[in-house]
């Protein structure tokens, strides 16, 4: 009785955690003109300009690099399947609404 109460909590506790530390941004997204696919590997493509880099997470924010370009970080939330990034690139706010593909 006692290795199928341990069998049980283990099995409980595996299962809740399914996701708990995993990335949000993983997987593709996309809006009228783009696709953006995240990967869990750290790195990105964009099917615009055939731009590819690296990113990382931080909380809520969200920096890629792109070789040759540079870094920008933006913002991002996700609700209801929608992707919404928002940053400065230059002197200019930009936000981009992606759903998840």
């Amino acid at each position: 009785m006692k290795k199928i109460l341990i069998a049980i909590t283990i099995f409980i506790i595996a299962f809740s955690c399914v996701g708990c530390s995993g990335n949000p941004l993983v997987g593709k997204w996309e809006d009228e003109r783009d696709i953006v696919e995240f990967k869990s590997n750290g790195k990105f493509t964009s099917s615009v300009y055939f731009m590819s880099g690296e990113y990382t997470v931080n909380g809520n924010q969200v920096t890629m690099n792109i070789p040759l370009v540079g870094k920008d970080t933006y913002d991002f939330k996700i609700e209801n399947g929608v992707l919404t990034m928002r940053g400065k690139i230059m002197s200019s706010t930009v936000q981009h609404e992606f759903k998840k593909k």
